[in-house]
Parts: C-alpha cells; sequence; structure tokens
C-alpha cells in the first residue's frame, strides 16, 4: 500500500482574485463526462469510468466544477463521512494549473462545509510532491507522516 499523509484544511478562505474563473455545483447531465477527461489530463492517467459518480459516499451537492474563460479546467470532490469532511480528489488540467483554480475550488468546499461544523480533511500520496509542495503553501496543517 502507498504512504499517504493527511491534511486538515483550515477554515479560512484563500486568497484569489481571478476573474475569469467560475465555479459550477455538480451537474450530471452536464458534467459526468467532462470530469473524466480533466482528471486524465491533469494526472495523466486514463479516464473513470462513466459511471464514476454512482461511488459510495458521492455527494452532487459538495462536488464543483471549475471553468476558466468558459473551458472546464478542473473539479474537486468531496463528501461526509463519520462527522468530518473529506476532499476526495481536486484536478485541474495541465495548461491552467498555476491559475488560481485550485484554490477557488478549496475556497468553494470551505463555504459548502462552514454551516456544518466538520472539520475537512484530505489525503495525498506521498510521493506527490507537487501537490504536498502546494498544500503546504496554501497552509494546510499536515497531520499524519
Amino acid at each position: 500500500m502507498e504512504d499517504w499523509i493527511k491534511y486538515l484544511i483550515p477554515k479560512k478562505l484563500l486568497g484569489n482574485k481571478n476573474k475569469n474563473i467560475k465555479i459550477e455545483k455538480f451537474n450530471e447531465i452536464q458534467h459526468k463526462d467532462i470530469i473524466p477527461q480533466i482528471y486524465a489530463d491533469a494526472f495523466c492517467d486514463k479516464a473513470w469510468e462513466s459511471d464514476w459518480y454512482k461511488i459510495d459516499l458521492f455527494n452532487p451537492d459538495s462536488c464543483f466544477v471549475a471553468k476558466y474563460n468558459e473551458e472546464y479546467a478542473g473539479f474537486i470532490i468531496s463528501f461526509i463521512k463519520e462527522n468530518s469532511a473529506y476532499i476526495s480528489v481536486i484536478a485541474v488540467i495541465k495548461k491552467y494549473q498555476k491559475c488560481g483554480i485550485g484554490i477557488s475550488l478549496i475556497n468553494r468546499v470551505i463555504n459548502y462545509f462552514k454551516n456544518k461544523d466538520l472539520k475537512i480533511y484530505l489525503d495525498v500520496e506521498a510521493k506527490n510532491k507537487p501537490a504536498i509542495n502546494w498544500y503546504n503553501k496554501c497552509e494546510f496543517i499536515q497531520i499524519t507522516k
């Protein structure tokens, strides 16, 4: 099994003023086919199966998709389990990384869960150094090594 690192996400909003980014709540008709494509581009991996959104714990209300200049550019999937919120996946296509999309998606999840009195966590593979560097830059709190 791979080594994973757990982070706690502070409930403060992160700075981002990019007006080219729009965040949409997941809509099965509009987004179910685009999310696997974004994932494939972001992680240089094969796209998810077409029924990916039928997985356990998936909540369409806590899944968000980002557009950059009207082009789909990223997504975030989060859920609640055992009185905590978790970010399952955050992905931004390569050509739009470092444009503020990840921050915008994280902020949307913080806003979604802010009135639910839940801590928000995410796990990352220890070998994913770019993500770890970004989480540290965002001042996420490392819980485990």
